[in-house]
């Protein structure tokens, strides 16, 4: 009788074999960073994007504003108290960098959630904090968006970041804080009026326990700072901050803040 092919996978030596094996390949060497378009890990960054990413100088521990050495707290912050106890952000928001979180936020690329989590998270672990947050209990909490800009956006691109970068550091998420308040752009709107505008934008389930809020820009604080504020008032004990950039704050604008100061000028410690 004569024998019949096998039908079994180890015997299957036809074309197929090879290609597959070519495409499997072609996929694992098919991965490209985001910033440069160099092959590069699944779902990251390059190393050297990566590495220039990360490469910054001290800021102060409120604000990220440059200072001398880590852990100082700017001229500005001490004139004023925060409703954070610690800040945490990656770069600046400008050049690449900007232009990824664009990307990610308004072009609605969600493959980039995973890569500049990872970076935010790499920012904390490289600062220190990681192992304390964990052994302090800290939860991760997003910032919340308006339901009507969420429903035109079709997503919350803190909550995508915040979600990556809780599982990555170990801690819990949860989502307490809510958006009541659709507001309007701040970046047009004095300090004053940017105060007013977020003062009761938002609210929060009773809570406990050390909170890390995260976002993805750090602009004008206004909006951070009521929610950071609406968190303690549900009973947080402590509120920390994590973005992926901050807007440089101008020369200009830093004369019209020490002005303001001398001058006694309500909501002078807004930025």
């Amino acid at each position: 009788m004569k024998d019949q092919p096998s039908s079994s996978p180890q015997s299957f030596h036809s074309p197929w074999r090879g290609l597959y094996r070519a495409v499997r390949a072609w996929r694992l060497l098919d991965h490209r960073c985001a910033a440069c378009g160099l092959p590069a890990p699944s779902r990251r960054f390059c190393a050297g994007c990566s590495n220039d990413f990360l490469d910054r100088g001290p800021g102060c521990r409120l604000c990220g504003t440059p200072v001398h050495r880590a852990g100082m707290i700017c001229g500005r912050c001490l004139a004023t108290t925060r409703a954070w106890s610690q800040y945490w952000f990656v770069q600046d928001y400008q050049g690449p960098w900007a232009e990824l979180i664009r990307r990610f936020k308004y072009q609605a690329q969600l493959s980039l959630a995973p890569p500049l989590a990872a970076l935010l998270a790499r920012q904390l672990k490289g600062e220190g904090a990681a192992d304390s947050l964990q052994q302090e209990g800290w939860q991760v909490t997003a910032m919340p968006m308006h339901w009507r800009r969420r429903q035109t956006r079709g997503f919350n691109q803190a909550a995508e970041l915040a979600r990556l970068v809780a599982l990555d550091l170990g801690l819990g998420y949860r989502q307490p804080l809510y958006r009541h308040q659709d507001t309007p752009a701040l970046e047009d709107l004095t300090r004053a009026e940017r105060r007013r505008a977020v003062r009761y934008a938002f609210g929060c389930e009773l809570v406990s326990g050390r909170w890390l809020l995260v976002d993805d820009v750090f602009t004008t604080g206004a909006s951070v700072t009521a929610a950071a504020e609406a968190l303690k008032r549900s009973g947080a004990r402590e509120v920390a901050l994590a973005t992926l950039a901050r807007t440089p704050i101008s020369a200009d604008s830093h004369h019209n803040w020490m002005r303001a100061v001398f001058d006694g000028t309500p909501g002078a410690e807004d930025h």
